[in-house]
């Protein structure tokens, strides 16, 4: 039973910090397009997927769900496990502040970008 609550605790651990790492990541790709282009990227100037970063696009495509999963997992866990909730709420605000940042501030609204 021990092995079995590790693997858990890791992989809320991991699920917590989904959001910082996805946040990371298009903070990474929007500087790789700025070189590339000459310009920040802003929503619908360019398509993302018509960079030449295929690598980087698809791994965050691949995170995005998990990402945004984030938040209703950890909703639970704090309802089943609530030690386990307060090592994982610190991360987890911590992306989800990045990603609002992300989103919502003019000048910098990479996630809609990525999104588009």
């Amino acid at each position: 039973m021990l092995p079995f609550r590790k693997m858990v605790t890791a992989l809320m651990l991991l699920e917590a910090w989904t959001p910082t790492l996805w946040g990371a990541g298009i903070i990474v790709f929007a500087i790789l397009s700025r070189y590339e282009l000459g310009y920040w990227p802003a929503p619908s100037r360019p398509d993302p997927k018509l960079l030449p970063f295929e690598g980087v696009h698809t791994a965050l495509f691949f995170l995005t769900y998990p990402a945004f999963l984030s938040f209703p997992v950890l909703g639970f866990t704090r309802k089943f496990a609530p030690a386990l909730w307060m090592r994982s709420k610190r991360p987890a605000l911590l992306g989800w502040g990045l990603l609002g940042i992300l989103t919502f501030i003019p000048g910098i609204q990479f996630v809609p970008w990525f999104l588009d």
